[in-house]
Formats: structure tokens, sequence, C-alpha cells
């Protein structure tokens, strides 16, 4: 039930039985839904509530897809496209810093940026690139649950 307050007004019992009757006219239709679990969390620690709520929808009767964008992030963010547009980067950042400092004292946390900026190399970012798919691959395959390995 949806309850709409327009200018300020107090909601009449006529708004709130209309509002009631149209959700329980919708209440026999099945529906398509997407949930999508949003960036920027730990890839490491499942958010369990979207598969919850998916099969308690799909008992429902409903057809849902569930979207993992945070995965698809992280999976971007070790991809060889984008740690080579970190590496063209990584010149401007190191001359926006430099001008920086010409005009006032950099704080300690921009000169740990430069000084980890200067450490970027091609080499670098080619074996981070090869480590990074070689993780993806032991996350992806069988090997994932060989506790040796």
């Amino acid at each position: 039930m949806r309850v709409e307050y327009t200018k300020g007004e107090r909601a009449s019992r006529e708004l709130i039985m209309l509002q009631r009757q149209s959700s329980e006219a919708a209440a026999g239709r099945k529906m398509k839904v997407m949930l999508i679990f949003p960036p920027d969390w730990f890839p490491s620690e499942p958010y369990l509530s979207l598969p919850s709520l998916t099969a308690v929808l799909r008992q429902a009767g409903h057809q849902v897809v569930q979207k993992d964008i945070n995965l698809e992030m992280w999976d971007w963010y070790f991809s060889e496209d984008f740690l080579r547009k970190v590496l063209r980067r990584v010149p401007q950042q190191l001359d926006r810093l430099r001008k920086l400092a010409k005009k006032r004292e950099l704080e300690d946390w921009e000169q740990d940026l430069q000084l980890q900026l200067c450490e970027v190399s091609r080499q670098r970012i080619d074996e981070l690139i090869k480590k990074a798919e070689k993780a993806k691959s032991i996350i992806r395959g069988e090997i994932f649950y060989e506790i040796d390995q």
C-alpha cells in the first residue's frame, strides 16, 4: 500500500482504499524482476540477501534475473584494458602533483600517492596483469577448491 501526500494534505480514507484496491488487483500478476547488486563491496564477502530474495520471488512464480555489478566492477578493475588505462594516466597524475607542489606543500596522502605513482612502470603493470588473470582463473575454476594450491 502506498499513501500519497499531495501538497501537505492528509491522506483521505478514500485515497487509502483506492491504493489498496489497485495493489490487490496487481497481486495476482507475475512480474519480471532484475535484482542488481551494486558495486564497491568486498568480493570475498558475498551479499546473500539477493539470492534469498531471488528464491522467494521465483517460488512465488516471478521471473528473476540477478545482476552482480560488483563482480563485474572487480573483474574490470583487474582487466588488462583497465590496468593499461591506469598506466596511461600515471604521467598526468604525476604532472598534476608536481604543479600542486609548486603552489603549496603536498599533504601526506598526496606525497604517498606521488611515491606510489613513481613506482608504476610498464613492467609492473604487465606483472599485475599476469597475476590478476591467474588469480581470476583460479577463482573461476576447480583449482579454487584445492586447499594445497
